[in-house]
C-alpha cells in the first residue's frame, strides 16, 4: 500500500468524526431559533458557519431538526405580569392626564421583560400598545405641562379636555391587547402562560377608571 493511501486512511475517520459532530450539534444549537421562527413563518436557513464545515452548498445535507415543546417558565412569566400589576399602582397615582404616558412606559418595559424566543408574539402585543398609548399621548399632549419623572420614567401630560377621551381609547387599546394574547394559538402550556400575561394585561384597565 502506498503512503498515499495510508494517509488517506489516517485523515478519512477524522473527516468523518468532525462531519458527524457538525451535523448532530446543530439542531441542538439552532433548534430554539428555528421553533421559534418556524411558529413566526420565517424560514430559517443553515448557519454559514456549518456551510463552511460541510462543503459547497450544492453538497449540503439536510439536516433534521425535530419538533419539540417550547419552553415557557413560571419566573418569565411572573417577571411580565410583575411589571404590569406594579405599573397599575404606580400610573393610578398619577394625576389623570399623565396616567396614559406611564401605561404606555409599562407596556414597553413589560415587553421588554419578555426577552425570550418562546414569548415573542407576547412582546410583539406588548410593544404594539405602547406605540399605540404613545401616539394617543401625542395626538392629545399638553406642550405646557411638565414632563414628570426621571430615566425610563418620564411621564407626559394631555391636555385635561382630553382626558376622558383618553381613557376611553386606552382602555380600547388595553382590551384589544389582551384579546391578541388570549386567542395565541399553541399548546396548552402556551395559552396557560399567554393568559397569565393577558390577565395581568387587563388589569390596567383600573388605571383609566377613577
Amino acid at each position: 500500500m502506498s503512503k498515499i493511501n495510508q494517509g488517506l486512511q489516517k485523515i478519512a475517520p477524522v473527516t468523518i468524526a468532525v462531519a458527524m459532530t457538525v451535523t448532530s450539534v446543530l439542531p441542538a444549537q439552532a433548534a430554539v431559533q428555528v421553533a421559534s421562527d418556524r411558529e413566526m413563518g420565517i424560514t430559517t436557513a443553515v448557519p454559514e458557519t456549518y456551510a463552511m464545515l460541510l462543503g459547497p452548498r450544492s453538497t449540503l445535507p439536510t439536516v433534521m431538526i425535530p419538533e419539540f415543546e417550547l419552553v415557557f417558565s413560571d419566573s418569565a412569566t411572573s417577571q411580565i405580569t410583575r411589571v404590569l400589576k406594579g405599573a397599575t399602582r404606580e400610573c393610578r397615582a398619577l394625576a389623570s392626564e399623565y396616567r396614559a404616558s406611564c401605561a404606555a412606559a409599562a407596556f414597553k418595559r413589560a415587553a421588554s421583560a419578555a426577552s425570550r424566543p418562546d414569548y415573542r408574539a407576547a412582546r410583539s402585543a406588548l410593544n404594539k400598545a405602547s406605540r399605540d398609548l404613545s401616539r394617543l399621548v401625542s395626538r392629545n399632549a399638553d406642550r405646557s405641562a411638565p414632563t414628570i419623572g426621571s430615566g425610563r420614567k418620564k411621564y407626559k401630560a394631555v391636555k385635561k379636555a382630553a382626558v376622558r377621551a383618553v381613557a376611553k381609547q386606552a382602555i380600547s387599546i388595553i382590551s384589544e391587547t389582551q384579546t391578541k394574547l388570549l386567542r395565541s394559538s399553541g399548546s396548552v402550556k402556551r395559552k396557560t402562560h399567554y393568559k397569565r400575561i393577558a390577565q395581568a394585561v387587563g388589569s390596567t384597565k383600573v388605571i383609566f377608571r377613577s
